[in-house]
């Protein structure tokens, strides 16, 4: 079972080290030396940070937890019409354990009961967009660059 509570001050560091952790193979992958990825990654966390905190402000940013330990973190974003999943990611060790989906298929139960839908963006070519996929997300829209999806228990007009 997954349990989720809100991110608290003593998070700061568990998120950072999770943001690293996504990000990390890609940003290697450009050829850079590790003092060079390092600053980067806390340029580019401190941005996203900020950028969630002013797009979203009373948005849920929960720490996702399984027997105790820390294994990722949410933004949910809630409005009287929506629920907006902005964020959600994983620590590598705890991929495709069925938490992801566990935590989803929450958040689903309470748009069902709502009668709202559950709105996300997803990058084209994000592991994570199969999921969302299989969990009866539907493409709405494309950027170029992400997909809008969209998920809801009330029957298609």
């Amino acid at each position: 079972m997954i349990h989720t509570y809100p991110v608290g001050e003593a998070d700061s560091q568990f998120l950072y080290e999770l943001y690293v952790s996504t990000r990390w193979e890609e940003v290697r992958s450009w050829g850079w030396e590790e003092t060079m990825i390092h600053p980067f990654l806390k340029l580019q966390w401190t941005a996203q940070q900020h950028s969630y905190s002013h797009q979203y402000p009373g948005a849920e940013h929960l720490i996702l937890a399984y027997d105790e330990q820390k294994v990722g973190q949410a933004l949910v974003a809630r409005s009287g019409s929506s629920l907006s999943l902005v964020d959600l990611s994983m620590l590598p060790a705890w991929r495709n354990r069925g938490l992801g989906t566990l935590f989803i298929q929450e958040l689903q139960a309470e748009a069902t009961a709502e009668s709202i839908p559950i709105r996300l963006s997803v990058l084209q070519n994000n592991r994570a967009l199969r999921l969302y996929e299989r969990l009866g997300f539907r493409h709405k829209a494309y950027n170029g660059l992400h997909i809008q999806m969209e998920w809801s228990s009330l029957p298609t007009k």
